[in-house]
């Protein structure tokens, strides 16, 4: 397997391009962290957990950067602090735990047609696990990127309007 380093995690966009709406901002990095944590999943159980075993100080610069470009993008929006903070958070806990759980999709055969037998949930006693055998054909048609999307644009959409949003006549999606 390749080695991945923090330095493949999303970095702003260059300079001298116009600046996007910051809940565009918000999904372009969203996106180009999804491929990053596709290429490389083990990367992402250590992202998820080693931010809360190290200090803020010790993180690699990489996650730094990228910490410090949300919270700009987010501040250039017109949030204040505790407004960006809050963004921040639950954008980043959305982020992790999308991709967390796309990990879980394990595929037990990839071959097999029938999606209990794909997942491997046929080994699961169906008096005891109902509902989740239940919705077999549903986890068998999941599509991760559309999940993410789906909820991002839902969580994004319930965030208080930025200031310049208004200013501007832009709305979050």
């Amino acid at each position: 397997m390749a080695r991945t380093t923090a330095g493949e995690l999303p970095a702003a966009p260059d300079t001298g391009t116009p600046e996007p709406p910051w809940h565009t901002e918000l999904h372009r990095i969203a996106y180009a962290f999804s491929a990053v944590a596709q290429d490389h999943p083990r990367l992402l159980p250590v992202v998820a957990t080693r931010a809360l075993a190290v200090p803020v100080a010790r993180r690699p610069a990489p996650l730094l950067q990228l910490t410090e470009h949300i919270l700009a993008v987010l501040f250039r929006a017109g949030f204040d602090e505790a407004t960006t903070l809050t963004i921040h958070r639950a954008f980043v806990a959305w982020i992790l735990g999308c991709r967390l759980m796309d990990g879980r999709q394990v595929v037990d055969d990839p071959e097999e047609p029938d999606p209990a037998l794909r997942l491997g949930l046929h080994r699961l006693p169906a008096a005891a696990h109902p509902r989740l055998r239940a919705l077999v054909p549903r986890m068998a048609e999941y599509d991760g990127e559309q999940e993410m999307t789906a909820g991002l644009d839902s969580l994004l959409g319930r965030m208080p309007r930025a200031p310049l949003d208004a200013f501007y006549g832009r709305s979050a999606p």
